[in-house]
């Protein structure tokens, strides 16, 4: 029995070693990234080339499902650090700069009647087609259906 409990204080004294490891790495990372956005504020210039950086590759990425929390990680800045500075410098969120490149794109596709609505959807990054529609409707005032009805009548 005395073994089982040496054992058993060995295994939990490891435990709380690896816990104190993981909270002291969380910690650390906190404070390198809060000193990281701080160091952009004062350089302003730093942050506007991140913004650039992170626009480019959503506009590469748009259509492969990325969210808006991939692309600042792209850059290392935190998500709400990310949007402001994105909204600032672009005067759109990155959330409406992804939907838009979305929707520009499903515009596009739907003018060719081989494509299924729901392959559209997949195509640009959607996760669903419901998804698409009703991200397309807010956007462009109708459906995808209704949209490429739309084309084919040449209004």
């Amino acid at each position: 029995a005395n073994h089982f409990i040496s054992g058993y204080k060995l295994f939990s004294k490891e435990l709380m070693m690896q816990i104190m490891t993981v909270e002291l790495m969380i910690t650390l990372s906190r404070a390198i990234r809060s000193e990281w956005e701080e160091s952009l504020r004062v350089k302003n210039g730093k942050a506007r080339e991140l913004v650039l950086i992170a626009k480019e590759f959503m506009e590469q990425n748009f259509d492969t499902g990325i969210s808006v929390a991939d692309a600042a990680s792209y850059v290392f800045l935190s998500q709400g650090y990310f949007t402001r500075a994105f909204r600032d410098e672009l005067g759109i969120s990155p959330m409406a700069f992804l939907m838009k490149k979305r929707i520009g794109k499903a515009c596009e596709l739907l003018a060719n009647n081989e494509i299924k609505v729901s392959g559209i959807a997949m195509q640009i990054g959607f996760s669903s087609p419901q998804r698409f529609n009703v991200a397309f409707r807010k956007q462009m005032g109708m459906t995808p259906m209704e949209y490429r009805r739309m084309i084919q009548k040449g209004e």
